[in-house]
C-alpha cells in the first residue's frame, strides 16, 4: 500500500502512465528491498562486533545479598575493609583486568576538586574468560585518615601504568567516606593486651 503511494507520487510527478508506470513500481520495490537489507546487515554487523566491559561496586546488605546500594559511609584505617567490585568481560577473548584501589585526600575550591594527597590501598588481578563475569572481593587497608576521603576503583584490560589514574584507566567508580583510626577495642586485640 505504501509501495502503491511512492509510485503513484513518483508516477504524477514526473508525469508517468501505462507501461512506464511498471517500471517505475520495480524501481521503488528494489530501492525498497535493498533499504530493508542494508539496515538489517548494518544491525548484524554491529551485534556481531559490540564488545564491552561491565564494571560496577556492590555492597553486603542485612540479609548478605550484594546489591547496588547501602555503601558505607565510614571505614577504619590500619585494618581490612571489605568491598566488592564486578568486573564483567563482554569481549570475544579472555581478558585479565586491573583493578587498582586509591584513597584521595581531596580539596574542592570554586566547585573543581583537586587531590591533595593519595595512595594506592590495593592493586587485584582478575582473569575472565570471554563472555564472563565475577564479582572480587577486595581488602582495602588504607594508611591515611580524614573526612570526605575519596575511595577510587579505576580498572584496566591489562596491567595498570605506574601511575594509575582516571585519565588512563577504561572505567572508574568512587564513594566519598570518612576514614577514621581504628577502634581501640581493635587496636587493643591486635597488640595481644587484653580489652577493657
Amino acid at each position: 500500500m505504501v509501495l502503491d503511494r511512492v509510485a503513484a507520487w513518483v508516477a504524477s510527478a514526473f508525469d508517468i502512465n501505462g507501461r512506464h508506470s511498471a517500471a517505475v513500481n520495480a524501481l521503488v520495490l528494489v530501492v525498497a528491498i535493498a533499504g530493508i537489507a542494508g539496515v538489517g546487515y548494518t544491525a548484524a554487523v554491529s551485534e556481531g562486533t559490540h564488545e564491552y566491559t561491565e564494571f560496577y561496586l556492590l555492597a553486603e546488605n542485612e540479609s548478605g545479598e550484594l546489591v547496588a546500594q547501602g555503601y558505607p559511609a565510614s571505614i577504619q584505617s590500619e585494618r581490612p575493609n571489605e568491598f566488592h567490585v564486578g568486573v564483567e568481560n563482554h569481549r570475544s577473548e579472555p581478558t585479565t583486568y586491573s583493578v587498582v584501589v586509591k584513597l584521595q585526600r581531596m580539596y574542592t575550591a570554586n566547585e573543581t576538586p583537586e587531590v591533595l594527597e593519595e595512595e594506592t590501598v590495593t592493586v587485584d588481578r582478575v582473569p575472565l574468560a570471554a563472555d564472563a563475569g565475577t564479582v572480587e572481593r577486595l581488602n582495602v587497608s588504607p594508611e591515611m585518615r580524614g573526612s570526605d576521603m575519596r575511595l577510587r576503583f579505576l580498572l584496566y584490560p591489562d596491567d595498570p601504568p605506574e601511575n594509575a589514574s582516571i585519565e588512563t584507566a577504561s572505567h572508574e567508580t568512587h564513594l566519598w567516606l570518612n576514614v577514621t583510626a581504628p577502634a581501640e577495642s581493635d587496636a587493643t586485640a591486635s597488640a595481644g593486651l587484653p580489652s577493657r
